[in-house]
Formats: structure tokens, C-alpha cells, sequence
């Protein structure tokens, strides 16, 4: 029962503090070693997280480029991520998605990771991530998503145990599961529940364990935005996406987007989109879009 199953998702959120939506994916690593981090979603997830879609890809990748950065670095302290770039040669995002990442070596309090995007024994994508390291101790503090781990033995949380945050993200994530969602993604429809006006007011299901709207999350409603601004009816699949992160995004108030066209061709488009939340720039993004026409 799908109930069920996201109050057994926030009862290990309670336990270890991985986010609910990493959770209810079953995010975990292939292959951890001091070298590199290899993380995916798990074949088993539930019904509704198939299939995965730009957001799943993004939040994959942001994780698991933070994790390979938090494996040699950073101690118990977050890492905020400054910038995301993801590359798909796929036209749509695998449902066996993996993403192995390397971390970099730190300069200036900051530092980069670079990974690739893997769909059984091919590399499918790229992506590179730079990051805030305000701590180089060596043998960091992992967290459960950056090491071999088994979710704790935990029982659902009784529906009359939630808290008051608990109980919005259940309505949330079944409000979405039960949207219809030809080639949607979970997370897609769960934004797109979100929407307020000609923006989206973040739900508490996109959060995560630092109180702000998860990088992924924020890339995905970037490039939504810079989708809006192509011309075509039809589907469009991102080639590239870069996303900077200006500033974190919080609860209340609603996420407002601007985006303009930079430069098309027959079927391939240049979009830039920005996100701004209580007048101030939380993203930037850059985006190079294929419409699915012949040709």
C-alpha cells in the first residue's frame, strides 16, 4: 500500500535523515570506494517513481557528486552545491540510471566533482557539480546516501504519529501518485501540483535534511522554465543543462521564473531561465533543448 510505504520512508528520513523523496526511490550506492561514489535508484521503487525524469536525473546527479566530494572532505558540515551542469545523449532518462562521481581537489573553500550518467554498461551523460568545502578534514562524516547501507529496520509511522510536516508530504506525494501521468515523472507531477500562478510554491516533499528546497528540485523548475520559453507544441529533451545556484530556496513563498530564447535553430534551441524567490535570484540556468521533429 502506498501509505504505507511513504510512512515507512519517513520513519528512516527520522532515523538518519536522508530526504523522503531519496528515500521513497531508494536511493543508495553500487560501489562506494575511497576513489569514487557510485549511487542509483532502486529497480524495486515504487509504481509511481516509474518513470524517472529530468528532476529523478538531476537529484541522482547533485547527490552523488556531493557524495563523492563528502567521502575525502567536509566533515559533518553541508556542502552547498554552487553549480550543476548534467549532460543526457538519451532522449529520455533511463530507468536504470546510475551515476558514478569523482571528487576534486579544493581551492578557495571550494571544490568540484565530475560524474558520469550510466544505463547498464554505457555512459549516457555526464555531469560536474562545484560545491562549498568549508571543512578538508580528512575521513569525513558520510551520510547514509554516500556509503553501503541498509535501511534501518524500521516500521511505518502510525498515520496518527506524524507530525504536521510529516502529514503534508504524505498528501503531497500521494496527491501526486494519483495524477494521471502519461510520461511524467513523480517528481514532475509533484511540481506541477505545486504550481502557483505563472510560478510554484514548494511543497514540503522537496526539502531536504538542510530545510531548503533540494538542489535537484531547483534545476528541474529551471528547466521548465527555460522549456516555456521554446516555441514548439511538441516534446522537448534536454541536450545540456547548467543551473548556478545563487542562493537557497525556502518555505512560504512562491518560486517566480523568467526565461527568454537566446538563439534556435531548426530543431535545436538555446533557453535561459531565472528563478527568484521573495525578490532576490535563488538560480540561473542555461539550457540547450532538441524538439523531437525528424531531421
Amino acid at each position: 500500500m502506498l501509505d504505507e510505504h511513504i510512512r515507512t520512508a519517513l520513519a528512516v528520513t527520522r532515523a538518519n535523515g536522508a530526504p523522503p523523496l531519496a528515500v521513497l526511490l531508494g536511493m543508495g550506492p553500487v560501489w562506494p570506494t575511497e576513489a569514487a561514489v557510485e549511487l542509483r535508484y532502486s529497480p524495486d521503487r515504487p509504481r509511481p517513481a516509474v518513470p524517472l525524469g529530468m528532476p529523478d536525473a538531476a537529484m541522482l546527479a547533485d547527490f552523488a557528486l556531493a557524495a563523492a566530494l563528502r567521502t575525502r572532505y567536509a566533515g559533518g558540515q553541508s556542502i552547498p552545491t554552487v553549480s550543476l551542469t548534467v549532460q543526457l545523449s538519451e532522449p529520455v532518462v533511463p530507468a536504470d540510471l546510475r551515476v558514478r562521481a569523482w571528487p576534486g581537489e579544493p581551492a578557495d573553500g571550494l571544490a568540484d566533482a565530475r560524474g558520469e550518467l550510466v544505463s547498464g554498461d554505457r555512459v549516457v551523460g555526464s555531469a560536474l557539480g562545484s560545491f562549498v568545502v568549508r571543512d578538508t578534514a580528512e575521513k569525513a562524516r558520510t551520510l547514509p546516501w554516500t556509503r553501503r547501507w541498509e535501511a534501518p529496520s524500521v516500521d511505518p509511522i502510525p498515520a496518527e504519529g506524524l507530525t504536521e510536516q510529516e502529514r503534508a508530504v504524505l498528501r503531497d506525494l500521494l496527491r501526486a501518485a494519483e495524477t494521471p501521468d502519461g510520461d511524467r515523472s513523480w517528481i514532475e507531477r509533484l511540481l506541477e501540483l505545486s504550481r502557483n500562478g505563472a510560478g510554484w510554491r514548494p511543497s514540503s516533499a522537496m526539502f531536504n535534511r538542510g530545510g531548503t528546497v533540494q538542489g535537484g528540485v531547483i534545476f528541474a523548475l529551471a528547466h521548465a522554465a527555460a522549456c516555456s520559453a521554446v516555441p514548439v507544441d511538441g516534446p522537448l529533451r534536454m541536450v545540456s543543462g547548467h543551473v548556478a545556484f545563487a542562493a537557497p530556496a525556502g518555505t512560504g513563498a512562491p518560486i517566480t521564473p523568467a526565461a527568454s530564447l537566446s538563439h534556435a535553430t531548426r530543431r535545436t534551441y538555446f533557453a535561459r531561465s531565472e528563478l527568484r524567490q521573495a525578490d532576490r535570484t535563488i538560480a540561473v540556468g542555461d539550457f540547450v533543448l532538441r524538439s523531437a521533429g525528424r531531421g
